[in-house]
Order: structure tokens, then sequence, then C-alpha cells
């Protein structure tokens, strides 16, 4: 059998992110999400993510196979980890927004 061999390139991982992050910001428009929330939490979360991600990545906790980012780092961290980082807090505040609605 030739051997099939699944790989994720440089180019996969980044386009991935950067779907997940529009997508999410795409759902949070059309679910008229309150965007004064958004932009808080979001300033939030990402001064969270910058301060513990790239201390977590300089120590050596976390590494990131250059043979699947683009190389761009904020300082430490790939910039698909940071779009991933927010893609999945404006996910969060669209659920929690969406739970409210349900009560």
């Amino acid at each position: 059998m030739g051997g099939y061999k699944a790989s994720v390139g440089k180019v996969e991982y980044t386009i991935m992110s950067g779907v997940a992050l529009v997508l999410s910001f795409l759902l949070a428009l059309a679910s008229r999400t309150n965007m004064r929330m958004l932009l808080a939490a979001g300033l939030v979360s990402l001064a969270f993510q910058l301060v513990f991600d790239n201390l977590m990545t300089y120590v050596g906790l976390w590494k990131f196979s250059e043979r699947y980012i683009l190389g761009i780092r904020v300082p430490f961290i790939p910039a698909e980890n940071l779009a991933f980082g927010l893609s999945l807090m404006v996910c969060t505040v669209l659920c929690w927004e969406l739970l409210a609605k349900v009560k």
C-alpha cells in the first residue's frame, strides 16, 4: 500500500487559526453580541494571554514547532496561537450571552 501520510503545513495551521477567528467574530456580529463587552473581554483575554503564554513559552513549558507556524511571534508565542486564543474568548462570550437569553 502507498503510505498516505497526513501532514499539516504552515499555511494550513495559519488558515485554520484565521478562519476560527473570523468565524467567531462573524457569529458575534450575527448574534448581536454586546460589542463593548466583547472588546473588554478581548482586551483582558489578550493581556493575560500575552503574559501567560509568553512566560510558558519562554521558560520552555510550551514549545511550538517551526514546521507548523509562519514564524511571526509576539514576542515568543506564534501569531496563530494568539488568533486561536482570541477566537476561544469570542466563543466564550457568545455562549455566555446565548445562555443568558435562554433564562
